[in-house]
């Protein structure tokens, strides 16, 4: 079998090779140019984002302060009154008890001088 050579169909394949590296280039060239351009994008998304991100971690950390001032505050008042009312039980108990106590003791002195008071005294 022979192969007959068509120098017209030979141009017409090798212009088809040739085509698509032509297109090819505009083609490259046009991508790096939208792939810069949406590296750029990225870029400043990554940006803003960062930015709020900072602006937040900003207001986080002063609710935190504050928070944290408010919870101290809070933890030191009811030290405080835990304490008063440690003492104010302890003082209402012990005095309830101390006064009880003297009233007892006064009223059992009262006992023994009436006692001895209404006694004759002993004859010798």
């Amino acid at each position: 079998m022979a192969h007959s050579f068509s120098f017209s169909s030979s141009v017409a394949t090798m212009a088809s090779m040739a085509t698509p590296w032509v297109c090819g280039g505009l083609t490259r060239k046009s991508a790096i140019q939208d792939a810069s351009m949406q590296l750029g994008q990225e870029r400043h998304r990554r940006e803003v984002c960062s930015s709020k991100l900072q602006e937040i971690e900003k207001e986080l950390q002063e609710f935190s302060d504050a928070f944290g001032s408010k919870l101290q505050e809070l933890k030191k008042s009811m030290g405080e009154f835990a304490q008063s009312m440690k003492e104010l039980m302890h003082y209402d108990e012990g005095t309830y008890i101390e006064d009880r106590l003297w009233e007892e003791a006064d009223t059992n002195s009262k006992a023994v001088d009436t006692v001895t008071s209404t006694q004759s005294p002993p004859h010798r």
